[in-house]
């Protein structure tokens, strides 16, 4: 069996465009925590790690694919805290459930300031997550609660969480998240 020319030129095609979006993706998100790992890394700041922080977040239902196995990417900007923006990056219904990502960008000054951030920065220069469990309040817009399904953490994306089929009826008007994993930190030039 021969394989026609035009077929592996348009493979080739495929592939590359494949991996240049895979490697533009992860170029991009490593750039959305360069500030801040600049802060941590460089040894040119003294840093003060203050309280968690309580964050609000509303979805909008227009932003909601429900009625059909369907993914959106919306880099839409949902709220902004302590020059930290959080982007509702994609919405991806996956029939049994849909899955929201956000990611976070920073705007800090390069002399001093304050942003939010879900890891705890360690002395020793490694970071620890500040996890998952009950980080997560989900209400519509009666004040009724929406169960999340799996929740994640990864340096892809700042933090995502998924909503059973079984809770997408409350979802139609939108609703609120209430985000507790995010530490709220101070720095300064030494």
């Amino acid at each position: 069996m021969q394989v026609k020319p035009k077929l592996i030129f348009l493979i080739f095609i495929f592939l590359t465009c494949g991996i240049t979006q895979a490697c533009a993706y992860s170029v991009h998100q490593s750039e959305n925590e360069k500030p801040v790992k600049n802060i941590f890394e460089s040894g040119q700041y003294t840093i003060d790690q203050k309280e968690k922080e309580n964050i609000e977040l509303f979805i909008d239902p227009e932003w909601i694919p429900l009625s059909s196995v369907d993914s959106h990417k919306l880099d839409v900007q949902v709220a902004e805290f302590h020059n930290t923006s959080f982007l509702l990056h994609k919405v991806i219904n996956r029939e049994h459930d849909i899955l929201f990502i956000f990611h976070t960008t920073y705007m800090l000054d390069s002399e001093e300031g304050t942003f939010l951030y879900n890891k705890i920065f360690n002395n020793d220069g490694t970071y620890t997550s500040t996890g998952a469990n009950g980080q997560f309040i989900l209400r519509d817009p009666q004040g009724e609660i929406i169960e999340t399904g799996q929740t994640g953490f990864n340096s892809d994306f700042s933090f995502a969480f998924g909503i059973q089929s079984s809770e997408f009826e409350k979802l139609k008007e939108g609703f609120s998240v209430g985000y507790s994993g995010m530490i709220l930190y101070e720095y300064s030039l030494k």
